[in-house]
């Protein structure tokens, strides 16, 4: 059996009626027979998507392997599968509410085999490793490959990993990070990827919906990554909102966390408070004998040192009209005002 070029891994659970979009746009693809596998794993749809799945597997033999397994609670398992089962040269992962332009993989196939790329699309931590581990990179962007479908409900496949799923994936993230980024930018950009944004966001209204043993356990996760990847080394670079939630969690104060969260959601941005030259964030949290939070957590910005300007010499408050009119005009008559005039006019009068 010939080896497909490209193999487009499919996790599916619960995503109709976007799925028949997906499906359509994979069946709609360039490439000639024989170039495509598509490998769905299906982790225990009830909507109705694990029906649709056969039809389509039985209308497009050869195209469609289609795998039923019980649901894992989260993503990573059916991509892990899919992986397992790819025979492509090349894999691309799609999300089940979403779809590809009809020319995407051909163009996408074409571009790796012209330039020598390793082009491989899957889950974070992997896209990470490929990244770190490639030869060579490359983006071709001169196409619509990938439509992102925002759905009514709002929600996907991701979104519906829990908390703890999702810090155990951003961990594995920084882990690939520490281990083959190269210390300084590249490696801080990543941190700064993570910290400035996937675990902050974890700490948002969400949070407040769970019980008090499970955010206790999500701020004790998110204080060891912040100890074991060296968060604080790019505090700096981390908006307040973030930093600050961080280092509640990281203190294991969910009572704290929670209260954050609520004035962000209720009140915005904070009054801006000024300690001399300093300009910080004017949360509740700030100076707060109880939490002990140190005042840079809040840090906004910092008025520069004033220069200290020269005095203007006798020839510049002249030129620049400081000296009363009355008096300029007697001094117009004197030999020296031709002098002075020339040493702050450049010798043009």
């Amino acid at each position: 059996m010939p080896v497909p070029d490209v193999t487009v891994v499919v996790a599916v659970h619960d995503a109709m009626p976007y799925l028949a979009a997906c499906l359509d746009s994979l069946v709609g693809q360039s490439l000639e027979p024989g170039r495509l596998e598509v490998v769905v794993v299906d982790d225990g749809s009830t909507d109705g998507g694990e029906v649709l799945l056969d039809e389509y597997a039985a209308r497009h033999p050869g195209v469609f392997r289609v795998v039923h397994q019980p649901d894992p609670g989260g993503p990573a398992g059916p991509a892990d599968r899919g992986v397992d089962l790819a025979r492509g040269r090349y894999v691309l992962f799609l999300g089940a509410d979403d779809r590809l332009g009809e020319e995407a993989l051909e163009r996408l196939v074409a571009a790796a085999d012209a330039w020598g790329s390793d082009l491989v699309l899957p889950d974070q931590p992997f896209t990470l490793e490929a990244c770190l581990r490639a030869v060579r990179l490359s983006v071709l962007a001169d196409y619509d490959h990938y439509v992102l479908v925002l759905r009514e409900d709002r929600g996907n496949v991701t979104g519906r990993a829990s908390v703890l799923d999702r810090l155990r994936g951003i961990t594995a993230l920084q882990q690939v990070a520490a281990e083959l980024a190269d210390p300084g930018e590249e490696l801080d950009a990543i941190r700064v990827r993570s910290f400035a944004w996937d675990v902050p966001r974890l700490l948002q209204a969400g949070f407040l919906l769970l019980d008090d043993g499970l955010q206790r356990r999500v701020c004790a996760e998110v204080g060891r990554m912040i100890e074991c990847f060296g968060a604080r080394a790019v505090y700096d670079r981390l908006p307040v909102t973030a930093r600050l939630r961080l280092e509640l969690a990281a203190a294991v104060r969910p009572e704290a966390l929670r209260d954050q969260i609520r004035y962000e959601a209720a009140h915005g941005d904070p009054p801006v408070v000024a300690v001399g030259r300093r300009r910080y964030a004017g949360y509740p949290a700030f100076r707060d004998a109880r939490l002990g939070l140190p005042d840079g957590l809040f840090l906004l910005g910092e008025e520069p040192l004033p220069v200290d300007v020269p005095p203007l010499n006798l020839a510049q408050q002249l030129w620049r009209g400081v000296v009363p009119e009355h008096l300029r005009r007697g001094l117009r008559r004197h030999p020296v005002w031709r002098r002075l005039a020339n040493s702050v006019n450049g010798g043009r009068g």
